[in-house]
């Protein structure tokens, strides 16, 4: 086995934020050098060393994993793989504020977006770098002051990929006037028309309640963020509800249950299927998490799921509930067209592309009737 790498600081740290103060680390002692094939101290030590916790260690050196430049061996440790180059002249930096998520699953949506455009940039030949830009520590509660730090941040990249973030527009508008290219993962609003890609939302939502509708669902119910819920969550609420027939067809209701991704949901379906009498038969959920705790709802209440009540989730991690059925976003797909559009505005002098929506994936699991199974599918392929 190699020697590990000896941990030496050969010029002064700037006051970073941890996420930072990590990547900064990496790169000034072991990426920028010729130390391909040696292995790196471990995540304790490294975290030790740069006084931050482990958890940002990881997160770090996954990105690195996932961009090639590190790769992790089982048993053995994280090595820089030979032939790294990183920093180099006519690399481009892509900054995003899309992070790694600290949990049980081993890939994050935000990391598979990320592989896609590893991926694809593997596939263009062209010399890339991709940079996490938000704050490690607070990012995942929805820092408020997030699109600041971007701004703040706009010479450190030559483009950035944008998720949805309060001030989004004024974001865009500082990278564009400084001439870096800004392509966003869904849409900023409904009359967006270029530089996004995003996932058909409203025809995901729409092609559940069609085969709903057609196969004999009269009673729809929809979970998710509503009020102030992102452009993605209310295109699929509003086209679930244009499929399901609700306003044109007497005999079909429709209710529909604020909430949020990780919020508890029971007491609101109690009290939703107490004022009406009667449960819902067709629920459309805004993620597989919330799929999984109407489950848990119709199990404690004897109801049978698909039997009596259909339900469907929406998740692009096919691992976190694999008996559900849901409606996949492809997340490599996201990241690669994402960086295929942003290296064709930066080839064109920043020049505006149209946006693009790509086709839902929907998959049938053991909580839709074959016979819905049967009407979605076609749809989706």
């Amino acid at each position: 086995m190699t020697d590990c790498l000896p941990m030496t600081r050969n010029s002064p740290l700037p006051r970073l934020q941890p996420g930072e103060r990590v990547r900064a680390y990496l790169q000034q002692e072991f990426l920028d050098g010729n130390v391909g094939g040696q292995r790196l101290p471990t995540t304790r030590e490294i975290a030790r060393f740069l006084e931050v916790s482990s958890p940002t260690v990881q997160a770090v050196i996954r990105q690195y994993v996932l961009s090639g430049h590190l790769e992790a061996i089982q048993g053995r440790g994280v090595f820089v793989k030979k032939g790294t180059v990183t920093a180099q002249k006519g690399t481009l930096i892509v900054g995003s504020n899309l992070l790694p998520m600290e949990g049980a699953l081993p890939v994050s949506w935000s990391e598979a977006i990320y592989l896609g455009a590893v991926r694809e940039s593997m596939r263009m030949n062209r010399s890339i770098s991709f940079v996490p830009m938000a704050k490690m520590e607070t990012e995942g509660a929805g820092m408020p002051e997030l699109w600041r730090h971007l701004i703040e941040r706009v010479d450190q990249v030559d483009m950035l990929m944008l998720f949805h973030i309060a001030h989004m527009e004024e974001v865009q508008a500082a990278y564009e006037a400084a001439g870096k290219p800004v392509v966003t993962i869904n849409p900023a609003q409904t009359t967006s028309t270029s530089n996004f890609v995003a996932v058909d939302y409203f025809k995901g939502g729409e092609t559940v309640a069609r085969a709903f509708r057609a196969t004999g669902r009269k009673r729809f119910l929809y979970i998710g963020p509503h009020e102030a819920a992102p452009l993605s969550m209310r295109l699929y609420l509003m086209g679930f509800i244009a499929g399901s027939g609700w306003g044109v067809d007497r005999s079909i209701s429709m209710e529909v249950l604020s909430s949020g991704l990780s919020e508890e949901i029971t007491p609101k379906l109690e009290q939703l299927v107490s004022a009406s009498a009667k449960a819902p038969d067709a629920v459309l959920c805004a993620g597989d998490h919330l799929a999984a705790k109407v489950l848990d709802f119709a199990g404690k209440r004897g109801l049978s799921v698909p039997e009596e009540m259909s339900v469907v989730g929406g998740t692009g991690l096919q691992f976190s509930y694999p008996d559900i059925s849901r409606i996949e976003q492809p997340m490599d797909q996201i990241g690669a067209e994402a960086i295929r559009m942003l290296c064709e505005r930066l080839d064109h002098d920043n020049r505006s592309v149209p946006g693009k929506y790509l086709a839902p994936h929907c998959r049938p699991g053991k909580t839709t009737r074959l016979e819905e199974n049967a009407k979605i599918l076609p749809t989706c392929l």
